[in-house]
């Protein structure tokens, strides 16, 4: 209501509710920086100081996600599903296509939340090109501090592979490009020499995941690569986290 001109000034918010705002600001500097330990300790001090705070919830399920911890985002996200404030729904049809809840995107108890389809192996392309159709394998060993292979499908078929490697200190990125074939689901790499031909990929839970198609593996006749799970690479730090879970 507008009374002589003025606006109306907005009640001032209880002391709760600002020191969520200061937290959960706080945790989106280091996001942005990206700390994302550091991040979601803040999300969680701002739900401490206002449980009913909707964007620290959301935000901690996306930091969550992006440091694999599928605990803590399925259970952020069940929150805000339950909740009876619009903004909750509201968030909730972002998280439909958010990249930073792409990990956890895969799961049954996610997809069931955010009114999302099952798994259909019988549709692999379009469970693959889902989403941003990014898919990733962090498999760093003694020689390697750092080594991932990120897979991209589109619609049409094609396919991207990034692989980054930090391996004696020296850095390594490479770009690929190859394709999806379907029978049987298998994956090649037309101009990576190394890569062996049409390897075919197999949909299975993850390690620390439930739900077929969760993740894939690619197996050839001498190795295996993976598993690969939906999103980007976890951070070395989000990867030891979920390790000691």
């Amino acid at each position: 209501m507008l009374v002589a001109g003025v606006a109306q000034a907005r009640p001032e918010p209880p002391l709760a509710r600002k020191l969520a705002i200061a937290a959960n600001t706080l945790g989106m500097q280091r996001y942005h920086a990206g700390e994302l330990v550091g991040a979601a300790e803040q999300f969680k001090v701002a739900i401490d100081s206002d449980a009913t705070y909707v964007n620290a919830h959301y935000n901690l399920a996306c930091v969550a996600s992006r440091l694999g911890d599928a605990t803590t985002a399925i259970k952020e996200l069940g929150w805000l599903a339950d909740d009876k404030d619009p903004a909750s729904h509201a968030k909730l049809a972002k998280a439909k296509s958010d990249p930073d809840l792409d990990y956890v995107s895969a799961l049954p108890a996610v997809r069931d939340r955010l009114g999302l389809p099952a798994f259909e192996k019988s549709r692999p392309s379009a469970w693959l090109a889902e989403r941003s159709g990014v898919w990733s394998a962090e498999l760093p060993d003694g020689k390697c501090s750092e080594r991932s292979y990120t897979l991209t499908f589109h619609e049409d078929g094609s396919v991207g592979l990034r692989v980054h490697e930090l391996c004696d200190g020296k850095l390594a990125d490479g770009e690929f490009h190859g394709s999806l074939a379907l029978t049987p689901v298998s994956v090649v790499i037309d101009d990576w020499k190394a890569w062996p031909g049409s390897v075919p990929l197999t949909f299975a839970p993850c390690a620390e995941q439930t739900g077929a198609g969760a993740c894939f593996t690619l197996s050839g006749t001498k190795s295996q690569l993976g598993p690969f799970h939906r999103g980007l690479p976890l951070p070395r730090k989000g990867r030891d986290l979920a390790q000691n879970r």
